[in-house]
């Protein structure tokens, strides 16, 4: 093993995590000693974390550790798993984590994780054993799970508290409030329809923005997110692109510019809205 390459931040935390091991870990990959490592401060419904200002330090940290525990063995893995399973066959991230490295050195994360794992799985395909264990498993379920603050019965779809709201529902979208959450649970907000992945004459499909929103509407949809092939377009054609989405856009009809491009065999896509538009009640 030579080289492991990882992307820095996944989603809301960095994707590294160093450990904190005692002296019976074996450390079998650490950063490198110039690495820089700064505790992190997590808000309330699962926004970015943030830097904690003032605690930064320098130096090698544990990322991966082993040790041997009676007949067993066990090993930690300081990362998210996330650019790993976001990284094969036609991925988001190119691969580079988990085998294409930078281009010129390859990352060789993937060998070192199944020499992992075949380290790990030793004593039990010694014994013959899938698991190496023969005690039945034992499992403990919280009965107040989901139960933990009484139901107000006369709104049963609103009586979540605030903390189960957040770990349900607000996950991945921290920019609601719980108020806005609690509405859209008691079915104050409706659903709305969009179709997805089109493609203008802008970029090589059929039609105009303001087209397809008749073609949409007619047969039932609230919008349409666009996936224009922006690696055709100039600057100034995406701007007018924008600009036809917005004009086509009003309290009954959303047209979002998205994007799409494919280099090599790493296909990215995202949906973004440079306009800022004001609503009574969220879009979904």
């Amino acid at each position: 093993m030579r080289t492991l390459f990882y992307q820095n931040t996944w989603y809301y935390s960095p994707a590294l995590r160093p450990l904190q091991v005692s002296p019976d870990w074996q450390v079998l990959v650490s950063t490198m000693p110039t690495a820089q490592t700064w505790p992190l401060v997590r808000p309330r419904a699962n926004a970015p974390c943030t830097r904690a200002t003032g605690e930064e330090t320098t130096g090698a940290r544990a990322l991966i550790a082993v040790r041997q525990v009676g007949k067993g063995r066990l090993a930690l893995f300081g990362a998210d798993p996330g650019p790993f399973y976001y990284d094969l066959s036609e991925p988001v991230l190119g691969q580079v984590s988990s085998v294409r490295g930078d281009g010129e050195r390859t990352s060789d994360w993937l060998p070192l994780l199944r020499n992992l794992c075949v380290w790990l799985s030793e004593p039990a395909r010694a014994a013959g054993l899938a698991g190496g264990s023969t005690e039945r498993a034992r499992f403990f379920v919280n009965p107040e799970y989901g139960n933990r603050a009484p139901i107000d019965w006369e709104r049963p779809d609103a009586a979540i508290p605030d903390v189960e709201l957040t770990r349900l529902y607000a996950m991945h979208s921290s920019m609601w409030k719980e108020a806005d959450w609690r509405a859209l649970i008691a079915g104050n907000y409706p659903a709305y329809k969009f179709l997805v992945g089109t493609h203008s004459a802008r970029s090589g499909g059929k039609g105009t923005v303001t087209e397809w929103r008749a073609a949409a509407q007619k047969v039932g949809y609230n919008g349409v997110i666009f996936r224009e092939q922006i690696l055709s377009m100039s600057k100034e054609q995406w701007g007018a692109f924008e600009a036809e989405c917005q004009a086509a856009s009003d309290d009954d009809f959303y047209a979002v510019p998205a994007r799409s491009s494919k280099t090599g065999k790493a296909t990215a896509s995202c949906a973004t809205t440079s306009t800022s538009r004001t609503r009574s009640t969220p879009r979904g």
